[in-house]
């Protein structure tokens, strides 16, 4: 399948919409916020160049790649957290914002994946 990023960035849009990370009516085009934006450079830079390889001649569907991608995002984030636990018990402010942050983005974690996995 050939990439189309303008298609692609449409979908991430629609998603953002649905969270209150976008408005607009679509008419006048549509506003996301920047993280939005930040997530969509990430994402070009780091796809692979050239067509997505579809199944059968991707050895892994997409969604289990997805499923891997995200059991990975659940261990860099549980060690975030985990190397900032004892400094937020100590009461370190910087180590307690980050703490919270890890933990909001597992829980976003958990959600992606209940998502996935038809449980969400």
């Amino acid at each position: 399948m050939k990439r189309d990023v303008e298609h692609e960035r449409h979908l991430v849009t629609v998603a953002a919409l649905s969270v209150g990370l976008a408005s607009g009516d679509g008419v006048g085009g549509y506003d996301v916020l920047p993280v939005v934006e930040s997530l969509n450079q990430w994402a070009e830079r780091r796809a692979w160049p050239g067509d997505v390889v579809l199944p059968p001649e991707r050895e892994t569907p997409l969604d289990v790649e997805a499923a891997e991608e995200l059991a990975d995002l659940r261990s860099y984030l549980v060690w975030w957290v985990q190397s900032n636990l004892d400094g937020a018990l100590a009461g370190d402010a910087e180590a307690s914002c980050e703490y919270e942050r890890g933990m909001r983005a597992l829980a976003g974690t958990l959600v992606v994946w209940a998502a996935l996995h038809g449980s969400g």
